[in-house]
């Protein structure tokens, strides 16, 4: 009877503690969510610091913090003709002729969708033989460098130099031909998205060189190689050194654009391309280079290195610059994770197998590329 009695106690008292903390936990909850006023994006939510009413409403007033470009709203601009100003010729590159098999299906889906395009794959030997031909001024810049990724960088130059043509990552996706994008202009380069512009590189626009579109010869990109071979390389940060903050600083002086330019936005040349100063250059001039509205060719972030970060900045609402809070806009608005949408062209999936240590790399799968692309030339 006594056991009985003690076993009855021993659930009423736990059933006892289980209510108490079910209601300590909803009233908690409830106070954490009147604390905080959550932001839905189209696929997850960024939950700011809490803010009053009037600062609620700024947020979402476009006329405080507007957009970095137009919302797109149509193809790619292209002009009908029979003769491209970029040459229909892809260029891609890895160390050697046996890559990762994640990137497999980007080379083969791309090679497919342009049967009639030259695809040149580059890898360490070719480019070599490449600067040996045609740019010996190069060679000791080349021999020095000890990081493959410096190379990489340095190689699509050179080839967009020599060739022309489509330098694409091996990490970014074709939704649609490329054909029409070949006609109207003599040479494109995207921003990074503008959201890694701010976030990460604090500036208006940060230009990419993981997709570039140029005609042979351009002296834009004579310039990078210029710079390159009287520069001293640091290792300290790549990106910095010979990637996209090299294109964005030589984009900055070959556009004479000034620190007192950094506010000017263009003046309206009917496109739907970015609204910050480029230079007073036609973007249909011949050494132009023309910077698409991001929809097009970078428009995902960098969700698999950067979400908590960005979502930790614009949480912290309050306490950022202007140019900040602007992009955490921009972002609330069009969400974090992008789905693919209508007049998308390219997608970056950032798989950052550059940033792997060497042993790492050594233990992806590989195969080798000639089996996904038999038509590739190699120099």
């Amino acid at each position: 009877m006594k056991r009985t009695f003690r076993t009855l106690l021993y659930i009423c008292t736990a059933i006892l503690v289980i209510l108490l903390l079910y209601c300590y936990c909803k009233d908690n909850n409830r106070k954490i969510i009147n604390k905080q006023q959550t932001y839905h994006t189209s696929d997850r939510s960024i939950s700011f610091d809490a803010v009053n009413p009037e600062e609620i409403s700024e947020q979402h007033d476009l006329k405080i913090y507007p957009p970095f470009q137009p919302e797109v709203i149509s193809e790619f601009p292209t002009v009908e003709g029979s003769e491209p100003r970029i040459p229909h010729i892809i260029h891609q590159t890895y160390t050697r002729i046996f890559v990762p098999v994640q990137y497999t299906m980007f080379a083969e889906k791309i090679a497919k969708m342009h049967p009639s395009w030259k695809y040149y794959f580059w890898t360490d030997d070719s480019a070599r033989k490449l600067l040996v031909d045609k740019y010996q001024w190069l060679l000791p810049v080349w021999d020095k460098m000890t990081l493959s990724i410096h190379k990489g960088d340095l190689l699509r130059y050179v080839v967009l130099y020599e060739f022309g043509g489509l330098y694409i990552d091996m990490d970014v996706d074709t939704l649609i031909p490329l054909d029409p994008v070949m006609m109207k202009y003599a040479c494109i380069i995207p921003t990074e998205p503008f959201e890694h512009n701010v976030f990460i590189y604090k500036r208006t626009f940060f230009m990419t060189n993981a997709i570039m579109f140029c005609r042979p010869k351009h002296p834009f990109f004579k310039s990078i190689l210029d710079t390159i071979r009287d520069m001293n390389l640091t290792y300290n940060y790549v990106v910095m050194d010979t990637g996209p903050g090299l294109v964005t600083r030589v984009f900055t002086t070959y556009n004479n654009i000034n620190i007192s330019d950094i506010n000017r936005t263009r003046q309206d040349t009917g496109d739907n391309s970015p609204y910050f100063y480029r230079g007073e250059r036609s973007d249909t001039d011949n050494n132009a280079v023309y910077v698409p509205n991001t929809h097009y060719f970078s428009d995902t972030l960098d969700v698999n290195l950067q979400e908590q970060n960005f979502k930790l900045i614009c949480r912290k609402f309050n306490e950022q610059n202007y140019l900040t809070r602007r992009a955490c806009v921009d972002m609330e608005r069009r969400g974090i994770v992008r789905k693919h949408q209508e007049y998308n062209i390219l997608v970056h999936k950032w798989y950052h197998y550059w940033k792997y240590k060497l042993t790492d790399i050594e233990r992806l799968l590989k195969k080798n590329i000639k089996d996904f692309v038999p038509h590739l030339i190699i120099y």
